[in-house]
């Protein structure tokens, strides 16, 4: 048996007129096997044609499913195939993927880096979703970014208005732990105004708000979006690889995407509103921006549908229509408002402190409807804290007896906030940032951890 190398061999000779007795020669081979192999035709190799399995083959028309639905991003398709149990590598999925995925018709932009703590931008987008009955809504997402690290915020609202920009930009800064020198946007029309002979003109409610917040707001020149292309990439992740292939009931089934740290299994169970029937009362904790207020409208929205009254409030209103009332001499009409409804909402505790005519008159609400109505209650404030908040610890003490003694309570955690790069660390502003939050307390209050009260074990703390 010869090797293939001289099978070549002989075949070239042969093809150039030389015969067996000649190749034989000048090879050391016998003319017969020179002959031999002169007259053997070509075979094809054995494996010729066949194509070796993969492991990416069992999972292909999951994948195809996805990539119909949009989804080229090679990190997000990973990150579904191994839930679903692929275990093979990036190489492959990125030479399936590439025949499919549209071509890049945006020119390239030169990157503009700032140092840390310098600058942070922020944007708008609007994503669309179907519910499970096939219906399309549609959902805002404010998301920042910071220029340096490129730490990520994003949260969903309802609306695009001044006061949930507001809203969202400080629960940003809280998120981050502190405020940038700058924050860059496009020109929307709840930052600027218009232009005058180049100059920009700022809509005067937030430049009230970028004044106290001690920030420099800065806009990017119309229709040059590229200026702050570091969230226009992010906006752009969430639109084509969060949304795509994914469906939600409503927006609070939404937010649990996002918010891990909350047992499925116990929201599923006081979305029966069984809680309401035994009038007992459901606690949110945690910092700004991880859904306390979104999980409490969508239990609200829940008992609505089941045919409950529902009366939804923040604190800082409840106080200020109860003083207004005690002041015109019809606090005790006014009280049928709160006592009425079968489930009370109070978002938005402990971002004002109360002096004591503030805390009797909260303390006297949450006494009256003790038992006989539920109450569903978000706070960025540890019970520890609540002495401060309520001007009074012996009050204090008497409303969250009430109010704890037959009660369920969920501790939201700030997702993502312990991998904030320590470089963006040097922020600007933050001691004014904490004190806007929490609406003039210590910055202390809210980075405070008290040893566990109760069932809750809250962990969310300083990023």
């Amino acid at each position: 048996m010869i090797r293939s190398g001289l099978i070549l061999m002989i075949k070239e000779k042969a093809l150039k007129g030389k015969s067996a007795y000649a190749i034989g020669a000048e090879l050391g081979i016998s003319k017969n096997t020179a002959k031999k192999y002169m007259e053997q035709p070509v075979r094809p190799h054995g494996l010729k044609g066949k194509k070796k399995g993969s492991k990416l083959d069992p999972y292909k028309p999951l994948l195809n499913q996805w990539l119909q639905e949009g989804i080229f991003n090679c990190v997000v398709l990973m990150e579904r195939l191994r839930e679903v149990g692929y275990d093979g590598g990036m190489s492959i999925l990125k030479e399936y993927v590439h025949p499919y995925r549209p071509a890049k018709s945006a020119p390239a932009v030169r990157r503009y880096e700032t140092p840390s703590g310098k600058q942070a931008q922020m944007d708008w987008g609007l994503c669309q979703y179907l519910d499970q009955e096939n219906k399309l809504h549609k959902v805002a997402v404010f998301v920042m970014i910071l220029g340096h690290s490129r730490a990520k915020y994003i949260e969903f609202v309802k609306r695009c208005d001044l006061k949930s920009l507001e809203r969202c930009m400080l629960n940003g800064f809280r998120h981050f732990g502190g405020i940038p020198k700058e924050v860059l946007t496009d020109n929307m029309k709840t930052v600027v105004e218009g232009r005058e002979t180049g100059k920009v003109l700022w809509n005067t409610q937030f430049a009230d708000f970028a004044a106290e917040m001690g920030l420099g707001p800065k806009v990017c020149w119309v229709r040059r979006p590229q200026t702050k292309g570091k969230v226009e990439r992010l906006v752009g992740y969430v639109r084509e690889n969060f949304f795509p292939g994914r469906s939600f009931s409503d927006l609070g089934d939404f937010d649990f995407s996002f918010q891990p740290s909350i047992d499925r299994r116990q929201m599923e169970e006081l979305s029966t509103l069984a809680f309401v029937g035994r009038a007992e009362n459901v606690i949110l904790l945690g910092p700004p921006g991880v859904g306390k207020t979104h999980l409490a409208v969508g239990l609200a929205l829940k008992a609505l549908d089941a045919g409950k009254v529902v009366y939804y409030t923040t604190l800082s209103r409840l106080i200020s229509d109860l003083k207004k009332a005690q002041l015109q001499g019809r606090l005790e009409r006014r009280w049928k408002v709160y006592l009425r409804p079968s489930l009370l909402v109070i978002d938005e505790v402990g971002y004002m402190q109360l002096n004591r005519q503030e805390a009797e008159l909260l303390f006297r609400l949450v006494s009256e409807r003790y038992e006989h109505g539920s109450v569903i209650l978000t706070s960025n404030k540890y019970f520890s804290d609540w002495g401060e908040l309520l001007s009074d610890d012996i009050l204090a003490t008497a409303l969250l007896d009430r109010l704890l003694h037959i009660a369920r309570q969920l501790c939201c955690q700030c997702p993502g906030s312990d991998v904030l790069d320590p470089a963006d660390q040097n922020m600007y502003g933050v001691q004014r940032a904490q004190r806007r939050i929490s609406g003039g307390n210590s910055a202390t209050d809210l980075f405070a951890r008290p040893e566990p009260f109760g069932i809750c074990a809250p962990q969310w703390g300083p990023p």
